[in-house]
């Protein structure tokens, strides 16, 4: 940060936004800043810190649940609104990032801004088929949230745009998930891979399902195989089809030393999941 003059703190989302869009003064913008604090560019002139925007809030609307970006790690996995959603399964994976000091300050919107193998919500919040709303000046657009990591935006968020909400779809509200973080402990930031599994479940059989990758590669994925061999079926046909799980593995970027290690470790983890079902 040799080049960083001057630090904003906009309490409104206009001001934040003609913030950023002086260009000549290279922006970045900070809301926690448990990662995104480390990583500021040398060339940065103006920090410009969020934390005063009024983007926390938590809400029930007709489209879904409203998560607004600002909502920390601590403030969601507290939420009695969360805690009513798809059993829960946000506080849950909240709760399993990283210290309870990193959980007060870091944020929802900081967590999916910026690809990175080890965030945890990212790959729920596919599972969970969400999406985001983004704000540059004068434009204020919705997109899935794939959309972050494929090139559908255009914009970096924190540099040329922000990323201002979250939205789950009404229809995820009922549906049985789980959210598993393999790891060395249960306070470490990195994992070996992260799973999140949703299913819709109707008289005893498995309707539809999703299912996230994290932490094999910088940007989450889902994994369709895996999705389809479990579709149509009771939970306990399905569970005996859980290794198809490793069919969608088998394409990533995974070290030769740790990939059958990590196809079974996954396998179990949906497994025990499926099960869950009945």
């Amino acid at each position: 940060m040799n080049n960083l003059r001057k630090c904003v703190f906009p309490d409104n989302l206009n001001a934040a936004l003609t913030a950023l869009g002086d260009r000549k003064s290279l922006p970045f913008a900070l809301a926690g800043g448990t990662l995104s604090g480390k990583n500021i560019g040398p060339e940065t002139v103006t920090l410009v810190d969020l934390k005063r925007l009024p983007l926390a809030a938590i809400k029930t609307t007709a489209a879904g649940l409203s998560i607004g970006a600002l909502a920390t790690f601590d403030e969601i996995e507290n939420s009695r609104v969360v805690k009513g959603w798809a059993g829960g399964v946000l506080c849950a994976a909240a709760a399993k990032c990283s210290s309870q000091l990193v959980r007060n300050m870091a944020t929802i919107g900081g967590n999916i801004a910026r690809p990175n193998a080890f965030n945890v919500f990212p790959p729920l919040l596919l599972a969970l088929d969400a999406k985001v709303t983004v704000a540059w000046k004068g434009v204020a657009k919705t997109f899935p949230l794939a959309g972050l990591y494929d090139g559908t935006l255009k914009k970096i968020p924190g540099r040329d745009c922000l990323i201002t909400g979250i939205i789950l779809p009404a229809a995820s509200k009922g549906l049985k998930c789980a959210f598993e973080k393999f790891a060395r402990t249960e306070s470490s930031w990195e994992s070996y891979i992260t799973l999140a599994m949703c299913a819709e479940v109707k008289k005893g059989v498995i309707k539809s399902a999703r299912i996230g990758i994290g932490a094999l590669s910088a940007v989450p994925v889902l994994a369709p195989k895996a999705a389809a061999a479990l579709t149509g079926e009771t939970p306990g046909e399905a569970a005996g089809k859980a290794a198809a799980l490793a069919g969608d593995l088998a394409g990533m970027r995974i070290s030769p030393k740790s990939v059958e290690f990590k196809k079974e470790v996954a396998a179990a983890l949906l497994r025990r999941f499926v099960v869950s079902l009945a």
